[in-house]
């Protein structure tokens, strides 16, 4: 990991780092797994993973009840928490509806803009970055407080996935809307201290409500078996020391191909993460010249012996490469 990242392997461009910041809009957007009308919105997220942060209304309202006029110091470090989180999942620009916010401003404002952003990103960055990527003439992008932490914050800059950082505020407020509970609960029991039944009934109500909130079952993007293929049984009893390649290089790049390893145990010249090496960084375009003389050449010299080609990957050109 350290080799990999002296190498400099992280991303270049701002335009694919801003592409996994969440939306203020995830954080209300009803929950698409839910399995009623889960269906229905997913035509509406980039990402239908990484961006489902819905906080939820009845956590929300709860949360809310927490600190209504009653503010002591754990609920506030929880507010506090939550909120900072929040602005950090939101990424290096504000987005809106999963794509960056511009503001039209005149032609020189947006000259000098980028301008500065260049110095910004690229020449004053512990970990420069190109920022033309997002130029839009005459429109300015708006940086947000995350864009400055990847540039100067050590360590930071190995961060990609923005959006996951929502799961902190999620968290917060599952906190806080406990504290909301207890304090209706305690308003529940004010007029006559006995009453245990109107106490259960609210709580079973406010269960409710979340359950029909947050409910993922059937799931609502379908399922699937994960299981090791023919193949890789037919691998696990091959003897010798010897790696595999899967293509195309975007099948071999997913977590699936690498759940494979554990059927097999048989080295690959693949991955599935953010940072790659140089070295394969390099080979892309020769990879994806498969199955040419070079290609394979290059995974001779890297050890392999077996190559898995998925034909349903390449589609109608398919036939023409087999």
């Amino acid at each position: 990991v350290t080799r990999i990242w002296k190498e400099g392997g992280r991303p270049q461009s701002l335009k694919y780092l801003d592409s996994f910041s969440a939306s203020p809009l995830d954080f209300v957007y009803p929950n698409v797994l839910q399995p009623l009308w889960g269906t229905r919105l997913l035509q509406y997220y980039a990402q239908a993973i990484e961006n489902v942060l819905y906080l939820g209304l009845t956590p929300l309202l709860l949360a809310g009840l927490a600190l209504w006029r009653r503010r002591d110091r754990v609920s506030r470090a929880f507010a506090w928490l939550g909120a900072v989180f929040a602005v950090l999942a939101l990424g290096t620009t504000l987005h809106w509806q999963n794509a960056p916010v511009y503001l039209a401003v005149p032609g020189w404002l947006e000259r000098i803009f980028t301008a500065g952003m260049a110095v910004l990103t690229r020449y004053l960055a512990l970990y420069p970055i190109s920022s033309y990527s997002l130029r839009v003439e005459g429109a300015v992008y708006l940086p947000l407080p995350t864009l400055l932490l990847f540039l100067y914050l050590p360590f930071f800059g190995a961060m990609r996935v923005w959006a996951r950082l929502g799961l902190v505020t999620i968290f917060s407020v599952s906190i806080l809307a406990g504290y909301g509970l207890q304090r209706l609960n305690e308003q529940s029991l004010k007029p006559q201290a006995h009453n245990r039944v109107r106490c259960a009934v609210v709580t079973l109500a406010v269960l409710g409500c979340v359950i029909l909130e947050f409910a993922a079952l059937p799931h609502a993007l379908g399922t699937s078996s994960v299981q090791a293929r023919p193949v890789d049984d037919w691998l696990a009893n091959q003897e010798g020391d010897f790696a595999i390649m899967e293509f195309p290089v975007l099948k071999a790049m997913t977590g699936r191909a690498l759940y494979a390893m554990r059927a097999h145990g048989k080295k690959v010249s693949f991955g599935y993460g953010t940072f790659f090496p140089r070295a394969f960084n390099e080979s892309r375009g020769v990879l994806d010249a498969f199955p040419g003389r070079e290609t394979v050449a290059l995974l001779r010299s890297w050890g392999v012996r077996y190559v898995l080609v998925g034909s349903r990957y390449y589609g109608a050109t398919w036939a023409q490469l087999e």
